[in-house]
């Protein structure tokens, strides 16, 4: 053994202009993030004759608790909606009026979104 060592390289080299072949390009894909985020990526659907010239990109978060979903969904159905004073009301009900620290708290909140509040 004569206490040497021998490095080879399997590199190959690279052209200046950064070309990918059209067969080696992700037509689409996916992956996750942190904070369950998710995104998806892809070409946006045209004539099979020509190639695709729009792409998207979707952001979306996975919940990581599913017990909360219902009541996300039905926060966002009021949002969309624009009716986030009857939300407020309702929660404000369901706290018991404002003889509650929580109910005054929605009864507050609720008095943000009135015509003349």
């Amino acid at each position: 053994s004569s206490g040497t060592v021998g490095i080879y390289s399997v590199q190959q080299q690279q052209n200046a202009g950064k070309y990918c072949p059209r067969w080696y390009r992700k037509r689409c894909g996916v992956g996750f993030g942190f904070g369950g985020k998710l995104l998806s990526f892809g070409a946006k659907a045209t004539d099979a004759a020509k190639p695709p010239t729009a792409s998207f990109c979707h952001s979306l978060v996975v919940p990581s608790e599913p017990e909360i979903v219902p009541t996300a969904d039905l926060f966002e159905h009021w949002i969309a909606e624009r009716r986030l004073r009857e939300y407020c009301h309702d929660k404000t009900r369901r706290c018991g009026g404002v003889a509650s620290h929580e109910g005054l708290m929605w009864e507050l909140m609720g008095s943000q979104f009135e015509e003349d509040g």
